[in-house]
């Protein structure tokens, strides 16, 4: 449960954006009369903004957000694909091609032969029958 006081601001310092700070909340938030949170508000249950009181950032919650002569402010979060790459994995395709090779192991083999030796050895035993001595 989470009770944002009267009179209270949650103010994000230091550069932080309201689109990646998380308050992850199991039970009922309530932010009081003529007070201010920033951030990304997701609930199991409900949310209620009382008279005054005002958000920069969004409000997910499973049943009820309530608002009270409220006001909710969206950050700047862009609707428009990134340019500059991402360092986490994906499981969809870019849009773009790269010209250089990914660092990052792939579950599917590539279609294109390589002329280099691959970097990961296997140690163990084949199980398949060779006519070399063991």
């Amino acid at each position: 449960k989470l009770g944002v006081a009267t009179n209270t601001e949650i103010i994000l310092t230091g550069g932080a954006d309201p689109e990646n700070i998380f308050w992850q909340i199991a039970k009922a938030i309530t932010v009081g009369t003529e007070s201010h949170v920033e951030g990304t508000f997701i609930g199991a249950t409900s949310m209620a903004f009382h008279t005054g009181s005002s958000l920069k950032g969004c409000a997910l919650l499973m049943t009820a957000v309530t608002l009270d002569t409220a006001t909710i402010m969206t950050s700047n979060i862009s609707t428009e694909p990134s340019t500059s790459p991402t360092l986490l994995p994906s499981d969809q395709p870019s849009l773009s091609p790269s010209d250089k090779p990914s660092l990052l192991p792939s579950s599917k083999p590539t279609i294109i032969p390589s002329e280099e030796p691959s970097v990961f050895q296997i140690h163990k035993p084949s199980v398949l029958p060779s006519d070399m001595p063991s």
